[in-house]
């Protein structure tokens, strides 16, 4: 039997809590135990994934190992919605998933859900201890976009230049380390979140002036008029969840950009595609980019914000 030591994790996995799910009797009894063998002394196993929701909306857990028998099964969707904080638990929370198989939907469904980790059954108590001590000491940063709250699956050289990801809390770690629980944990929470809420913002944004881009290919393409049409649409819905995406906190000028860049698309949906059209549109798209870019706790943040709406309505100017 290997025996496992806290230089494995970097300290002792006692202190941790274990939510873990598998309608399979056997197979969550075997690992439970497994679990115990590695360190862990808390642990709530269910046989529903009702009973999981339950836990995990009643109780704190550092750890959720979930298991998925189909990629519509309900734990993706449940996963979706602890990273959504649609459950009163913390979005944070390291989740590994466990498979029989690993066919492409499975693995995309937890992949797109926001599990940290994948895991195929049968593994052995070793293979297990391995993987939460990545969870622990290799976590990947966390990244948010209009439709993704999760760990960044990007390698880490495409990711190591990008303000986008953050750090995530990990409270397994905490309670491995022996970090005693508190404020500062919770306000570690709400400093990645809100920084989180920034870059999901930049990211939409991006997309908004890829799809302005865009729009200027398929007008020079001189396609069907439904291209063009579709073309505007996904520019103001795209325009619509930035909207969504705004905290109260944020300058109303935001609100003001998007909405000049909806309002462009919208306009530009019903005509003929035109050179000036386009260029207000990618005007627009640029101006609301650079706004935010722009960290709003910044001293000189007014100013910028004041330049790029300018930039906005001087394109409109020229338009008209």
């Amino acid at each position: 039997m290997t025996t496992f030591t806290s230089d494995q994790f970097g300290g002792s996995l006692s202190g941790a809590t274990v939510l873990l799910y598998d309608p399979q009797h056997n197979i969550r009894h075997q690992t439970a135990l497994a679990l115990r063998d590695i360190g862990f002394k808390s642990i709530v196993d269910v046989a529903e994934l009702d009973e999981a929701h339950k836990a995990l909306v009643a109780g704190s857990f550092d750890l959720v190992l979930l298991a998925m028998n189909e990629a519509n099964d309900g734990t993706a969707e449940m996963i979706r919605q602890v990273r959504q904080q649609r459950h009163r638990h913390d979005p944070f929370v390291p989740i590994m998933v466990s498979v029989w198989r690993s066919s492409r939907d499975l693995v995309n469904a937890a992949v797109q859900g926001g599990a940290d980790d994948l895991i195929k059954k049968p593994y052995s108590t070793a293979m297990l201890a391995r993987r939460i001590g990545m969870l622990v000491n290799a976590r990947k940063p966390f990244v948010a976009t209009a439709d993704y709250f999760g760990p960044d699956r990007r390698q880490r050289a495409d990711a190591a230049d990008d303000s986008g990801t953050v750090e995530a809390p990990n409270s397994l770690r905490d309670k491995v380390q022996g970090t005693p629980p508190g404020s500062a944990g919770r306000n570690a929470a709400a400093e990645a979140l809100a920084r989180l809420q920034r870059a999901k913002v930049r990211n939409i944004s991006y997309q908004i002036v890829a799809l302005a881009e865009r729009a200027g290919v398929v007008a020079q393409a001189d396609g069907k008029p439904a291209d063009w049409t579709r073309a505007m649409a996904a520019i103001e819905q795209a325009a619509a969840t930035y909207r969504a995406a705004l905290h109260p906190s944020y300058p109303a000028s935001f609100g003001s950009l998007c909405d000049a860049v909806a309002r462009t698309a919208g306009t530009l949906r019903t005509q003929a595609p035109s050179a000036r059209g386009i260029a207000m549109l990618e005007q627009s798209a640029l101006a609301l980019k650079t706004a935010s870019e722009i960290s709003h706790d910044d001293a000189g943040t007014a100013g910028e914000i004041s330049s790029a709406l300018d930039d906005a309505a001087g394109a409109a100017r020229r338009y008209g």
